[in-house]
């Protein structure tokens, strides 16, 4: 249906989409989310100041060899890409405080609702491990 709008109506592919999923909401059918949109965030407070929680953090994916740290970004973003599917994660860090820090890890592009589910797991086990051993 978007291509159809898209085509035939020279409609923006993005508005195109957005009616699609509109019209499909209003006659009852669930859709079902692309690759962009599968993605689970993980949040979590810990009791140590902000450089502390981001080089534990850069350290835990410089060692990991499931994941490829890409960039930085003024000290408070982390990209990577996890190797087995290419997907990407993006781990932000927000100061709360003089000695509390909320880092937030964005894992998308995931093939299935499965893989999300798998991920969400893996994370929230994870990330305390990864900051707790300072």
């Amino acid at each position: 249906m978007a291509t159809f709008l898209n085509e035939e109506y020279k409609l923006d592919v993005g508005c195109a989409k957005a009616i699609t999923v509109e019209y499909l909401k209003l006659k009852g059918v669930k859709t079902i989310p692309s690759k962009d949109e599968l993605s689970v965030s993980i949040r979590k407070t810990f009791n140590y100041p902000i450089d502390q929680v981001y080089d534990r953090a850069v350290d835990w994916f410089e060692s990991e060899t499931r994941a490829e740290l890409q960039g930085h970004v003024n000290r408070k973003r982390l990209n990577c890409k996890w190797l087995s599917d290419n997907s990407q994660i993006g781990v932000k860090f927000e100061k709360k405080g003089s000695k509390k820090t909320q880092m937030i890890v964005e894992h998308g592009k995931l093939e299935s609702a499965g893989d999300a589910e798998v991920m969400r797991n893996f994370w929230k086990q994870r990330i305390p491990k990864m900051i707790e051993s300072l």
